[in-house]
């Protein structure tokens, strides 16, 4: 039977039928993920079982409940934290810590540059062919986006993510990837996770218009991509009501990957075009507003 839990995102009390831990189990325990340095709390970081396809996130206070008897390792990952892998019997007094991680990037120089305008860059006012919502499987959509000189900076202020419909049951991050030597996704460039809310989603335009401005967000590659995750959440495969993003076939290029985290070894492919009679791609409709330095 489902429980009812309240997460807490600032001042936003989500009500939800989901569970905390890996399965439904009369014995269990709190786990805490920890900044080492800090010591302060890591919300929304990502659970995953190796070995199972099982999954689940930290809380907004950086917890999350784990089956006593369970012997499987588990994998845990954060935006601006390295990757660990650990066994339970390792974790010693119900904490776990992760490691800053310091992403090693081509510097951005923006001193003495000065603004020479404004631009909305990515896919924007194009039909949609099809909506997605989260299997519970740690869904992510990317989708590239070319910046027009690369000789210039850009700092992004808004982000825009087209979606049918939010329903705050899973939390939802933001990410923003260089482009790999083969062509997909690469390195996270974010240090801080940027979380969709409520009052960032638009019902009457579709979409999602998140204000990055006071994130400092400088891009000076030639393309970058920049997506959703949906966290992974125990009841994975069934039918989650969640926020659904809105994809598009109105662009002949395939421009978007996706991955699921607990699925298809988390690697990242390009989304399935359903319908037979569809000739183009599906990508998502995201777009950015940045300003031009120079």
């Amino acid at each position: 039977m489902l429980n009812r839990i309240k997460f807490k995102i600032g001042n936003l009390i989500i009500s939800c039928l989901l569970v905390q831990t890996f399965s439904f189990c009369q014995t269990s325990v709190s786990i805490m993920v920890t900044d080492r340095k800090t010591k302060q709390s890591i919300p929304f970081a990502t659970i995953r079982s190796i070995g199972k396809l099982n999954g689940t996130y930290t809380d907004s206070l950086g917890r999350f409940l784990i089956r006593s008897e369970l012997t499987d390792s588990l994998f845990i990952s954060s935006i601006g934290y390295r990757s660990i892998r650990i066994s339970q019997k390792s974790i010693l007094n119900s904490l776990i810590f992760l490691d800053p991680e310091i992403v090693e990037l081509d510097t951005v120089i923006v001193k003495n540059r000065k603004k020479i305008g404004e631009q909305i860059l990515g896919i924007a006012n194009v039909n949609q062919s099809t909506i997605w919502g989260s299997g519970g499987y740690g869904d992510e959509f990317v989708q590239k986006i070319t910046l027009p000189d690369s000789n210039n900076v850009y700092r992004i202020k808004k982000i825009e993510i087209g979606a049918s419909r939010y329903i705050a049951t899973i939390p939802m991050i933001i990410h923003i990837y260089t482009v790999a030597e083969n062509g997909k996704p690469g390195i996270n460039i974010l240090i801080e996770k940027i979380i969709l809310r409520q009052e960032d989603f638009n019902k009457k335009l579709k979409r999602f218009i998140v204000d990055v401005s006071n994130y400092n967000i400088f891009l000076h590659e030639p393309a970058v991509y920049i997506g959703v995750e949906w966290m992974p959440v125990p009841t994975k495969g069934q039918a989650i009501g969640c926020t659904a993003i809105t994809l598009t076939a109105d662009i002949p290029e395939s421009l978007t990957f996706s991955k699921a985290i607990l699925f298809n070894d988390n690697v990242w492919f390009r989304p399935l075009v359903i319908d037979k009679r569809q000739t183009n791609p599906n990508n998502t409709i995201i777009s950015i507003q940045v300003d031009e330095l120079k």
